[in-house]
């Protein structure tokens, strides 16, 4: 037994550094758009903007996520994994400070349109490097590292409502917190900075995926796609629905994010040593079943604070999915993991496409909590989904299509 403790011990203080510098960038994304997203009901009127132009200047995040997803495939061909990672951040955080500066719904949509192209080719590199990090480390660290996303999103948001109770404007906030996270980045950069995905020749030649592989991906990336609706949805409009629906104050509406985030983060981190003892497939049915509880009891609940543990709940049940798919998408390409991951990536971009432009149009045509009930529809369509699932594999993830498969 202490053999044992001693070796589990080792492996962690081993892989430590590669997970802080892989972790820092994963942190850094959300980090910032917590920051940003937990103000956007003040953006929102300021701007003057209603639910549908809000909807619409939000597209430009996921459309130029698609374009950098697509990039990075060009792009890792010139450059490492890890490489791409370090640099692809930093247009992240120098886009995210430049949306301070849009003056109409117009300026905002191209504005997050320059921040999702960086975003998207950033994404799929360090999903790309937390990867080939598990493969040569020998152990598991995707769940963590997508903590550090979640981390990220509840220190921004936190990072928001501070700004907000201080009277502290948008554009200094966003350039504070980019200056100290860009110093994380660089402290740890050399840890990731050098990783590098082995490219074989069963998938070099094509720019996607085979279509056999497509197929097996299809019902992992319709749950992938149902989650990461509704991810997007309490990410941009949780917030607002404090706001406007509840009539909350900023500091509390700032929470509906933040709570999300924080608890996320904590399904994230013990994420890894959960799909060692949990069949994936339970963890996908039971993450989606209690996503689908959680936004039920945010949207009918009379009081503010409910409706923050609802959203809280809501980010513990879909703490795990998108590591558990990830994972499972770089498993089915392990000499070119970056085209399983941009794979996923795509359809969970098609979730955040169609999310803010939808709940905005249902908002303004009906409500805004009939909009996000929307999401929890989704949230059982993917419990549903996950339970139709053949068994996966614990601990590392790999789909089979067929027994033995």
């Amino acid at each position: 037994m202490k053999k044992n403790r001693t070796t589990i011990l080792s492996k962690l203080l081993r892989i430590r550094p590669s997970f802080w510098g892989v972790g820092s960038i994963f942190l850094a994304t959300n980090f910032m758009l917590g920051g940003w997203l937990s103000r956007l009901p003040g953006l929102k009127t300021a701007l003057d903007l209603g639910e549908h132009e809000l909807g619409l200047a939000l597209l430009g995040l996921p459309l130029g996520a698609l374009l950098g997803n697509y990039l990075s495939g060009y792009m890792l061909k010139h450059l490492r994994t890890g490489q791409l990672a370090v640099w692809g951040i930093q247009l992240v955080i120098t886009f995210i400070i430049l949306l301070c500066f849009a003056f109409n719904w117009f300026t905002l949509l191209f504005s997050l349109f320059l921040v999702g192209i960086a975003n998207g080719a950033t994404n799929v590199a360090m999903n790309t490097a937390a990867d080939v990090i598990e493969r040569q480390e020998e152990t598991n660290m995707m769940s963590a590292v997508h903590g550090m996303f979640s981390l990220g999103g509840f220190l921004g948001a936190l990072a928001g409502g501070i700004g907000v109770h201080f009277g502290i404007s948008l554009p200094l906030q966003l350039l504070g917190q980019g200056v100290l996270i860009s110093g994380v980045i660089w402290y740890f950069h050399h840890h990731i900075y050098y990783v590098q995905a082995s490219i074989g020749t069963d998938e070099a030649g094509g720019g996607s995926l085979s279509l056999p592989k497509k197929k097996q991906l299809i019902l992992p990336a319709l749950i992938g796609f149902c989650i990461m609706v509704g991810e997007g949805g309490v990410s941009d409009w949780g917030p607002i629905f404090l706001k406007q629906v509840q009539s909350s104050s900023a500091f509390m509406a700032a929470l509906a994010y933040g709570g999300f985030s924080f608890t996320m983060a904590i399904g994230r981190f013990s994420g890894d040593r959960i799909r060692q003892r949990i069949p994936s497939r339970h963890l996908l049915v039971g993450g989606s079943g209690l996503g689908l509880a959680g936004l039920l009891i945010a949207l009918i609940s009379p009081w503010p604070w409910l409706s923050v543990v609802g959203f809280s709940l809501t980010g513990l049940g879909f703490s795990n999915a998108v590591p558990v798919l990830f994972s499972m998408a770089a498993s089915m390409v392990p000499h070119r993991p970056d085209r399983g991951i941009a794979f996923m990536a795509n359809t969970a971009v098609v979730g955040f496409l169609l999310a803010p432009p939808s709940i905005g149009f249902l908002a303004e045509a009906v409500s805004l909590t009939f909009a996000l009930s929307v999401l929890a529809v989704l949230a059982g369509l993917a419990a549903v989904g996950s339970w139709l699932l053949r068994p996966i594999a614990t601990g590392r993830v790999a789909w089979q299509s067929s027994p033995g498969g």
